[in-house]
């Protein structure tokens, strides 16, 4: 066996399912079988009992899995502490950085490029867009360094251990409501706060990865409880739900922000959106910076990650959705 399967079958565990796994992992649901199949004949144990809702690990394979992730998180500190991430040579600028949708993140990118990096004789920036999982499992797999993601306050202690488990830091850089975002002309614009009640005639603006179950009811873009929703719209790209915004009546659930004050920083906001914070909603959303431990920051990163909290702190919101 080698390393790789050993982070295939973890990985297979922690989702409880081959297919999701090979879907986050962008492989195919063979080669994860053909990983099983290997350790499963070098040690002799079934390492997963199979159901129609997915897998579950025996006794022996949990101990072998178990076993996985402590050499996994060893080998993650050699190579964090060792690697080629400390090997800039002069000149040479690197900003690997996941977003999960956040604007002020972005803007903070475009101000280091502008202010510090546009001249370096060598430049490697990558700003990937996507899900918190997504991102968090780019991090982890080093293929970016730095990830800027959001988790329900009710969710903190799971999402820590999360991070944890394999073998990521995050630090918390800002606090927000939970907010309805609409267009500036929304009917709904006029009131202060949102009760969910008000919600129901208008269609709701959903990510194909949204992941704020309780409020949003929009677990699985397969099902839809119309008892619960009566109108949705679900999209994958920001442009798209960004334009439903200014041309709908449909709304959004996110994060509070000013666009106002956006302007004054000199942050394009191509839509007119009011934020109104969502009456007797019992979490807030935090957004988060996920690296890797005990990774030693380059100078255009420790730039960036000051940078992005300082627009969040002149704001005094929290990074926005939009």
């Amino acid at each position: 066996m080698n390393i790789q399967t050993l982070r295939y079958v973890v990985e297979i565990e922690d989702y409880g399912s081959i297919n999701k796994a090979a879907q986050q992992l962008f492989v195919s649901q063979s080669t994860l079988s053909r990983a099983i199949q290997e350790i499963e004949e070098e040690t002799g144990f079934i390492i997963f009992q199979r159901s129609h809702k997915g897998v579950i690990a025996t006794h022996e394979g949990r101990k072998i899995i178990d076993q996985a992730k402590k050499i996994l998180m060893e080998i993650d500190t050699f190579e964090n502490q060792f690697s080629l991430n400390r090997s800039l040579g002069k000149g040479e600028t690197s900003l690997r950085l996941g977003v999960q949708r956040a604007v002020p993140a972005i803007t903070a990118f475009l101000q280091v490029y502008e202010e510090y990096e546009k001249d370096a004789e060598f430049l490697n920036m990558v700003l990937y867009e996507g899900s918190k999982n997504q991102i968090i499992k780019l991090v982890h797999d080093r293929i970016l360094d730095i990830g800027v993601v959001h988790y329900l306050s009710e969710d903190a202690e799971e999402f820590t251990n999360e991070c944890e488990s394999i073998g990521l830091e995050h630090r918390d850089i800002y606090e927000s409501p939970i907010c309805i975002q609409v267009r500036g002309g929304h009917p709904l614009a006029k009131y202060d706060t949102i009760t969910l009640d008000k919600l129901k005639d208008y269609t709701r603006i959903a990510f194909l990865d949204e992941d704020l179950t309780q409020i949003n009811y929009c677990s699985d873009v397969l099902q839809f409880d119309r008892n619960l929703l009566k109108k949705r719209i679900v999209v994958q790209e920001r442009g798209t739900q960004r334009e439903l915004l200014a041309q709908t009546d449909g709304y959004y659930i996110g994060n509070f922000y000013d666009t106002k004050k956006l302007e004054d920083m000199g942050v394009y906001t191509p839509v007119d959106v009011k934020c109104i914070p969502l009456h007797s909603a019992n979490a807030s959303i935090i957004a988060t910076l996920v690296y890797r431990k005990n990774y030693k920051f380059h100078d255009c990163e420790q730039r960036y990650m000051k940078a992005v909290e300082h627009l969040l702190n002149d704001m005094k919101t929290t990074s926005c959705m939009l």
